[in-house]
């Protein structure tokens, strides 16, 4: 259960890119725009070799594991989009 009183900290937009960065090869492009200036909620593109023979589902849970603690502590909304890298 959610606790109703919860307050959502802030994240860093180059913090979050570092994050999805760290999990993915070195050439992979990720672009993070804070969509509201309030530190919690994100625009997040990504392009990587990767993502090579994942469907976009699971492309998209690949970054979202890389989040978890983001989720759980700061970050309140992602839109997020992925796309094969070749």
């Amino acid at each position: 259960m959610s606790d109703p009183n919860f307050q959502p900290g802030r994240i860093d937009a180059d913090r979050l890119r570092a994050k999805i960065l760290s999990g993915f090869p070195p050439e992979t492009e990720v672009l993070v725009q804070d969509t509201h200036g309030n530190g919690y909620q994100f625009q997040v593109w990504v392009s990587s070799s990767a993502f090579t023979g994942l469907s976009r589902i699971q492309q998209h849970q690949k970054v979202y594991a890389l989040l978890k603690e983001e989720f759980q502590d700061a970050l309140h909304a992602l839109t997020l989009k992925t796309e094969m890298r070749g």
